[in-house]
């Protein structure tokens, strides 16, 4: 059975490598001192499947001759991808052969597992001297059809070697004297990992990681693979690197690969096929992969690393499917090993074993403490005075018992250990690299595999762009003006055919969160009150992994980037006469978690293969693609302060004009208390008043509607920004709602809810709370632009009056080391406000009392969401939706859920990292 998995790290970095940066195949082999080379023969003209197994079975030299099965699904067949090489390949040919026939292999539709579909065989390279190969390297080109569906997981070729040459796969473990192979797979969106039957040095196979991606559709990519055996067999010191692309991305040490002497690398494993051995596993539809370009580089040194002497323990198969996997870490440089749900709690992740050694004789080290740490039986630390010699020290051998360290959230935050490794390595495969690497390697129009640009930008992270900008400028930029210089880069420079702000998709955003709310209120549903916005992606996965209690009063509707996701994708994308995985959209966003938030399986449609949104930037990311092209934001564009009318013209086909800066008057992080409480107001035909109540600062605030001719409370909101108010929030809902509260860094669902009983007299309990976890909303988020270079000299504001730029939180550099803290400096809270004074620049703040009568959305606007909700839910009376809120018939309301809504899930960690002995 297989035991090791090790995760290539297919990250998207390694798609963006520069041209100096790549390392083809045979500059490895040369790096290695592999001196022996060959190349498999393709036929010059395309072949069917019976000339095709002729061909393989008489070229290349397979064992007993003969292809194990899947004969019937082979055949050499033109190039389907002349025009997307490798990146980084000037061309697309192949340095192996002059043939421009590429093998074909077929998946029939519902095939898995093996002999269904794919096909397999083993090349056993023989030498014409008879010797043997304990060093191989392997690099083919690989693609696969731009339709093609993941599902949960398939085989590609590898290296296999021992005497025997049947073994090592299908489930037939690696006994250490018979067998070893090293294939690859893809597994679900593309993602990539080393897949591997070997021995496993020192039990390496209790712990496990995670796998990393993506592979890619419709487009050749080529994997190198290099195995050293471990010699001598005993001690693990195998090696295996992996490039992809040309890019190094995987170096594993450590390895035992054998543990005989009869056991050397015999060639290459060629493996393909669907699965997993159960139908879960199967394709759905009939599709392709193509390889070309085998080459192979083979030494009889092995490897001379040095290792430990390993504990021979093959790995087995365990209940619970533990297995190796190998990642490459984004928060950290450190290499991570946790248990398969991949969750992170206060354990391994973030406490640090250390071997004790005995100590020869009593010699004392310079500088040595005093005392030592003694753990007992059941896990309790203990200081021992080690030393007699120390003024007033307690006699030697005295225990005192030490009291556990308290780890606040800061702590905790800040270790990323609530971020999962699979989240981590997905938002690497998030970044600037992967937006110029898809643009640089997008096929013409014309071809089929081209697909539509598009981006979206968050007016947070315009405000961001505008603070900069109008810190050095006379006069403010406004969000407008920014908008349009954005365009200008992103259409004219990058190439992008759409680019939009999110305030419409957040208007949407919004009144699908009113119309959820209204229906909790009326007892509708599954969701609770108070509810709690769900906006925040740092504020879901932390309730998601630490505070499952809390989901079920979390907002189901999706955040404005998740929307703008759909209206591109989806609604969009029928306009354009295209399908969404012929859309590839870009969202830019003031919050890092954002992109992992565009990660969620939630967000991904397996009926294209593709996400709502594929690909998240920040602020700062943005601007470096525009410092990287020489583009200054500052000078004006042509027609910057020229508003587009929003317009949706009748025929379903034509392409509607999108609202732009479609600002909501409340808080610039979305204004969906606001939002709620405008609801409220216009639900009530009395007069209303509104309070507002500071807890600790201006980021934690009480908001209470009341009824001004009876003096009752008809709505309490809060507002929560920050982790610290949140917790405190979080305690204060559970407490009103009578629920138990998970304490600590590992939360936990409460055993069961109870309703707690009003007593009379008692204050009403939140309706809502706006939860976003930056202090300072949005605008402050760790994606925006830090605090720019001011003057070095100046003593004087932009209004002209004296400023002390230390006391009001200017930190003062030399202005020489060139870094970003040269030169005065805002403090955080000030540079938010100026970034919130860009945000609103001369637009309407909420009043204190809400108005039934004010209102800063145009009519338009809402009547072009109307048009959104009917052509993409299908209602089937259309005539009758007034409204967003307006019913729909029962089909009409799941697509609606479907479309605008989504759902959160409890992540439990099987390790109390406190528990641990070491």
């Amino acid at each position: 059975m297989w035991c090791l998995s090790i995760a290539t790290a297919l990250i998207s970095n390694s798609l963006h490598a520069t041209a100096s940066g790549l390392v083809p195949p045979a500059s490895v082999a040369a790096q290695y001192s592999l001196t022996t080379s060959s190349a498999l023969p393709f036929p010059t003209v395309m072949q069917s499947t019976s000339d095709a197994q002729t061909f393989i079975e008489s070229q290349w030299s397979l064992d007993n001759n003969r292809i194990s099965w899947g004969g019937s699904d082979i055949a050499f067949v033109d190039d389907p991808f002349p025009n997307n090489p490798v990146p980084g390949s000037a061309t697309n040919t192949t340095t192996a052969s002059s043939s421009s026939s590429v093998l074909q292999i077929a998946y029939p539709a519902g095939s898995f597992s093996d002999k269904t579909g794919g096909a397999q065989w083993y090349t056993i390279w023989n030498t014409s001297d008879g010797s043997t190969f304990d060093s191989m390297l392997l690099s083919y080109e690989l693609a696969f059809d731009l339709d093609f569906n993941w599902v949960k997981g398939g085989k590609l070729p590898g290296l296999r070697g021992g005497p025997n040459t049947s073994g090592c796969s299908g489930g037939s473990q690696s006994t250490g004297d018979d067998c070893f192979s090293m294939r690859l797979m893809w597994r679900a969106s593309g993602a990539g990992e080393a897949y591997a039957y070997m021995l496993s040095p020192n039990n390496l196979c209790s712990e496990s990681n995670i796998m990393v991606g993506p592979l890619q559709p419709a487009r050749w990519m080529r994997i190198t693979i290099l195995v050293q055996m471990n010699n001598p067999p005993d001690i693990a010191n195998g090696n295996l690197v992996l490039y992809f692309n040309d890019v190094h991305v995987l170096s594993q040490q450590n390895l035992q690969f054998r543990s005989g002497t009869g056991v050397d690398i015999g060639g290459m494993f060629f493996s393909t096929f669907f699965g997993g051995s159960d139908s879960s596993w199967a394709t759905p539809k009939a599709v392709n992969t193509y390889y070309r370009d085998f080459q192979l580089y083979g030494s009889s040194a092995p490897s001379n690393l040095t290792g430990k002497r390993a504990s021979s323990v093959p790995c087995l198969r365990r209940p619970s499917r533990t297995m190796i996997i190998l990642a490459l870490m984004a928060f950290s440089g450190a290499l991570t090993l946790t248990d398969l749900n991949d969750f992170i709690t206060p354990s391994q992740a973030c406490i640090k074993p250390v071997e004790t050694l005995d100590v020869l004789g009593d010699v004392k080290e310079p500088g040595a403490a005093s005392t030592e740490i003694r753990i007992d039986s059941t896990g309790t630390y203990y200081e021992v005075s080690s030393t007699d010699d120390v003024p007033n020290a307690p006699s030697r051998g005295v225990e005192r018992k030490l009291q556990q360290a308290q780890i606040s959230l800061n702590d905790c935050l800040a270790c990323s250990g609530c971020i999962t490794s699979a989240e981590s390595v997905l938002i690497t495969l998030q970044s600037h690299n992967e937006v110029l690497d898809f643009l640089g390697t997008n096929p013409a129009p014309s071809s089929p595999g081209h697909k539509f640009p598009v981006m979206s930008i968050a007016p947070q992270s315009l405000a961001s762009l505008g603070a900069r900008v109008s810190s050095t400028s006379q006069t403010p930029v406004s969000l407008l003006q920014m908008l349009r210089r954005v365009q200008a880069f992103c259409v004219g420079v990058l190439g992008f055919k759409r680019v939009y702000d999110t305030t419409f998709a957040r208007h949407i955003a919004l009144l699908e969160h009113a119309q959820e709310f209204l229906e909790r209120k009326r007892g509708e549903g599954e969701g609770r009150l108070p509810m709690l916005a769900s906006a925040c992606p740092g504020w879901i996965c932390y309730a998601e992994k630490t505070h499952a209690e809390m989901l079920p009063f979390i907002a189901r509707g999706k955040s404005p980037q998740q929307v703008m996701g759909t209206l591109v994708k989806t609604w969009l994308g029928g306009k354009w006469g295209k399908r969404p995985d012929q859309i590839y959209h870009v969202a830019v966003m003031p919050c890092y978690d954002k992109k992992l938030e565009a990660s969620r399986q939630d967000f991904y449609s397996e009926m294209y293969s593709t996400r709502d949104v594929d690909c998240v930037i920040t602020t700062g990311e943005l601007e470096h693609l525009m410092q990287e092209n020489g583009w200054d934001l500052s000078i004006p564009v042509d027609g910057e302060a020229s508003p587009q009318p929003p317009s949706f013209p009748e025929s379903d086909e034509s392409e509607p004009v999108l609202p732009e800066l479609v600002m909501h008057p409340g808080t610039s992080s979305g204004s969906y208390l606001h939002t709620l409480m405008s609801v409220m107001t216009h639900a009530l035909s009395d007069p209303l008043e509104t309070s507002v109540k500071t807890i600790r600062s201006s980021d934690h605030e009480e908001y209470i509607v009341r009824n001004q001719r009876t003096g009752e409370v008809v709505f309490r909101g809060a507002k929560c920004y920050g982790f610290r108010n949140l917790q405190n929030v979080v305690r204060k809902v559970g407490k009103e709602a009578g629920v138990q509260v998970g304490r600590g860094a590992a939360g936990r669902i409460a055993g069961g809810m109870r309703v707690k009983s009003k007593k009379e007299g008692e204050e009403k309990g939140y309706d809502y709370v706006e939860v976003m976890a930056c202090p300072g909303g949005c605008v402050n988020g760790g994606g925006q632009l830090r605090p720019i270079t001011q003057a070095l000299h100046r003593r004087e504001d932009e209004e002209g009056y004296p400023r002390d730029w230390e006391e009001s939180g200017v930190r003062m550099g030399d202005g020489e080391s060139g870094g970003a803290t040269a030169g005065p400096k805002w403090g955080n809270k000030e540079w938010t406000r100026e970034v919130e004074k860009a945000y609103w620049h001369e637009m309407p703040t909420p009043p204190p009392s809400p108005r039934r009568c004010v209102t800063s959305v145009p009519d338009v606007v809402d009547q072009l969401a109307v048009k959104v909700k009917i052509e993409l839910c299908l209602p089937q009376e259309p005539g009758d939706q007034s409204s967003w809120g307006s019913a729909m018939d029962g089909e009409g309301e799941r697509r609606r859920r479907e479309l605008f809504r989504t759902q959160y899930r409890a992540v439990e960690s099987d390790v109390i990292g406190l528990a641990v002995k070491w």
